[in-house]
């Protein structure tokens, strides 16, 4: 009841900059650690080009009532024919 499930945007850009540039994050994830603002755009243009182009959706999380980003979630490796794919988050 306290979490929410949204789309991720460009503008979350400063968000996953600030979830991913740690290496106690980064080490479960299959990304480097984030150092900058161009690789969290980078990730971010990802995220939302992986959506449209339906071969991943990664989704962020949010509090109820308060729209920032504090973690993400999603699918990976979609394989809609066969019913399959990745969970992570």
């Amino acid at each position: 009841r306290r979490l929410y499930l949204r789309r991720i945007g460009l503008s979350d850009t400063d968000a996953i900059f600030e979830l991913y540039n740690t290496d106690d994050v980064a080490k479960y994830l299959d990304i480097d650690t984030l150092v900058d603002r161009a690789g969290a755009l980078a990730l971010a243009e990802f995220f939302v080009r992986s959506y449209e182009e339906r071969f991943a959706m990664r989704w962020g999380i949010t509090l109820q009532g308060d729209d920032r980003l504090i973690g993400t979630c999603g699918y990976n490796g979609l394989d809609v024919e066969n019913r399959r794919a990745e969970i992570g988050f």
